[in-house]
């Protein structure tokens, strides 16, 4: 099969989804302590992944991106648990998170990141270089054309949130995420908390727990996932806590 001139197939893109996964679990160590510290160890793992993903894509065909569906499945979403919005927004969070690079993924390349995230990418006291997770949370949203009533730190948008008209909050156990939510985390080494977008889900069946997949800057790695217990309960890393998930209005 002769492969486009430009861009990737689309067996291409389903290994990329596979490896950013695994990826993801494979840095689960990296961010037990505290998603938003950076390591050699955790910069190293991301300069190895980035070398295996060029020689993925540059050598990808449909029987080697079948076996690695096979073996590391991306995460799914329940039927009637997504919105078109929420869906609309994952797809930008997934874009974006691509899009950062440099050390804890808090730069960007101003000749290819959308005119609107770069607008809050670069609001006052944040810049490229200097990401963190509100600002990129933000960007998410502005390019998917919704503009966040409040930015407080990560640790207070649970607060600020609460009652806001257009939005509403699932209780961390209280029901699945669902794509597009704002993930809101309390704790880490500051107080300041944590919050990210998220792009998938996998709830838990047979006994076995599930998964949440979110975008992210300002952490190890771009994309990051957390285990959801039977009860819907998803456990952070060491020193947080999920609080729950802040959902638009569809």
């Amino acid at each position: 099969m002769t492969q486009p001139s430009s861009g990737i197939s689309a067996a291409q893109a389903q290994l990329f989804v596979a490896l950013m996964q695994a990826q993801s679990q494979s840095m689960a160590a990296a961010m037990d302590t505290d998603p938003t510290a950076t390591d050699g160890t955790a910069n190293g793992g991301s300069q190895d992944f980035a070398s295996l993903l060029t020689s993925a894509l540059g050598t990808a065909s449909p029987l080697a991106t079948t076996t690695a569906q096979d073996t590391t499945a991306p995460a799914t979403t329940p039927k009637g648990a997504t919105s078109a919005t929420g869906n609309a927004i994952a797809a930008v969070a997934t874009q974006l998170a691509g899009d950062l690079r440099g050390p804890n993924y808090a730069s960007y390349d101003a000749s290819q990141a959308p005119a609107a995230a770069q607008a809050a990418w670069n609001t006052p006291g944040w810049g490229n270089g200097n990401i963190q997770c509100v600002a990129f949370v933000d960007g998410v949203y502005r390019q998917a054309g919704i503009n966040l009533p409040t930015t407080p730190n990560g640790a207070d948008f649970w607060g600020a949130y609460r009652g806001q008209a257009g939005w509403s909050e699932v209780a961390n156990g209280q029901g699945l995420p669902q794509p597009g939510d704002i993930i809101a985390f309390a704790g880490g080494a500051q107080g300041f908390g944590h919050v990210a977008v998220v792009t998938g889900v996998t709830p838990p069946s047979g006994g076995q727990p599930g998964r949440v997949t979110f975008a992210q800057s300002n952490s190890p790695t771009p994309i990051g996932s957390l285990p959801i217990a039977a009860d819907g309960t998803v456990t952070a890393w060491r020193g947080y806590r999920v609080q729950g998930f802040i959902r638009p209005a569809s």
